[in-house]
């Protein structure tokens, strides 16, 4: 009878590897760790929870989210990287909050001399905005609990439908 018990958190995500890793003939503990960026040693030592996923770049734990098929939202979620509250809850278009965001840069005596002019900003395809505004917060060391990742995370959601 199979295990019904069902995990959350990193145990999930573990989980979830191991079923990739046990279902897969074509997949293994290298492979993956090619595919995330990381050593098979590291990639072991999540596995085992020696490692914490927290250790894990943006670049790898976006991977992972694709590999999994998640959204990376609701991965960091899981991972406890993010809680729930940290969702934003109106339902803002994503074109209106990086326009926000774009009005802070304009405003901010450090960045307003590399923000594009609005006439630049408006012809900016969007992924190129999300990207600037991204910066942005990075750089204002806002971006781990920005809305700009929750309204993407969402996004991610949409697009795994």
């Amino acid at each position: 009878m199979e295990n019904s018990i069902q995990l959350s958190g990193p145990s999930r995500i573990r989980q979830l590897l191991g079923n990739i890793l046990d279902n897969d003939e074509d997949i293994d503990i290298a492979r993956i760790s090619r595919e995330l960026g990381i050593s098979s040693a590291l990639f072991r030592g999540l596995l085992k929870s020696d490692v914490e996923f927290s250790s894990l770049s943006y670049k790898s734990l976006r991977s992972l989210a694709l590999l999994l098929s998640m959204p990376l939202g609701l991965l960091y979620r899981e991972l406890g990287l993010l809680e729930q509250d940290d969702f934003f809850e109106d339902k803002r278009d994503l074109e209106v909050i990086i326009n926000e965001l774009y009005e802070q840069m304009r405003h901010d005596d450090e960045f307003s001399a590399i923000a594009p002019t609005y006439q630049d900003w408006i012809k900016t395809p969007v992924a190129t905005r999300v990207a600037l505004v991204a910066c942005y917060e990075k750089a204002c060391g806002k971006l781990s609990r920005s809305s700009l990742i929750m309204a993407l995370s969402d996004k991610d959601k949409e697009e795994t439908r």
